[in-house]
């Protein structure tokens, strides 16, 4: 049997076009338009932007799951893509690039910067994981769950999996050690780093509509997020906070938490405020010669 450390990312230089299915219309809340969404990936396996691009751009990444990733937006009107035009029309020649993949883990993202994110030597790394988290945390195989989508390991043939019971409570206690390995890592090469909350839905009619079900998922969200804040905290992390700036929203999302165009264009102009304020003030520029 073959065993591969999985990277999680879009197959460099493909293209496809991906549908939304019929569950994830009926879950969302009618802003989810039904159609084809464009998803085309540059040479480091990001999503690629449809803005022109030079070597002379100052490269942010932002690393997240299916949130960042935006599957569902038109081509080039993605989260990232507008915090990037935000961005060059303030007059900074930064390209934002796009490492959300659907299903990504704090896991995948600390293999991400170790194996391709390193040589790239980006002005800013942004990691915005949590959601997926949930998931590995509630896994009594936690984040080396061997769940086909969660899982860190790829086998060749693929082991059958079985399902197993959730455990009652989150177990947090490895995801802050990864955080924290992320940040040694960072450290240890010289990339500036800046740890995000993950925006989600505040209460609406949709949400009321799945009662329970949702304000349960709703908390475990912002357990995790509170996890995530208070890390920045403890090491001294700049924070992106998009769940307190967009805690009581709920028309920028299509579903509970995946952001549809409206809302990539208001996360957006969020992320780059942001991004100005982290990495192109003075201050950012003296800390990271240090």
């Amino acid at each position: 049997m073959r065993r591969d450390i999985r990277l999680r990312e879009f197959y460099p230089g493909s293209t496809g076009s991906k549908h939304p299915v019929g569950w994830q219309i009926e879950d969302s809340d009618g802003s989810l338009t039904d159609q084809g969404y464009l998803i085309e990936a540059d040479a480091d396996g990001f999503i690629s932007s449809a803005l022109p691009q030079n070597e002379m751009k100052e490269q942010v990444i932002v690393l997240g799951d299916s949130v960042v990733e935006c599957m569902f937006v038109e081509h080039g009107r993605r989260l990232t893509d507008h915090a990037e035009m935000f961005l060059n029309d303030a007059g900074l020649s930064v390209a934002v690039r796009n490492g959300g993949v659907s299903g990504a883990t704090s896991l995948h993202m600390l293999n991400a910067i170790i194996n391709k994110i390193v040589p790239l030597r980006p002005k800013l790394i942004i990691v915005a994981s949590g959601i997926m988290d949930q998931n590995c945390m509630k896994d009594p195989d936690g984040f080396w769950t061997r769940h086909p989508y969660f899982t860190p390991v790829l086998t060749q043939p693929s082991e059958p999996y079985e399902e197993v019971p959730d455990l009652p409570e989150l177990q947090m206690a490895d995801r802050l050690r990864i955080l924290r390995l992320i940040k040694l890592s960072c450290a240890e090469f010289g990339l500036p780093l800046a740890i995000a909350t993950v925006p989600h839905r505040g209460n609406d009619a949709y949400a009321t509509e799945r009662g329970a079900s949702f304000l349960f998922s709703q908390e475990r969200r912002r357990l995790v997020n509170a996890q995530t804040r208070d890390f920045a905290a403890a090491s001294g992390l700049p924070l992106i906070d998009m769940e307190a700036e967009f805690r009581e929203t709920a028309g920028i999302f299509y579903d509970h938490f995946h952001l549809n165009s409206e809302g990539a264009v208001v996360v957006g102009r969020y992320l780059a405020d942001e991004i100005r304020r982290i990495a192109f003030t003075p201050a950012f520029q003296i800390k990271s010669v240090i």
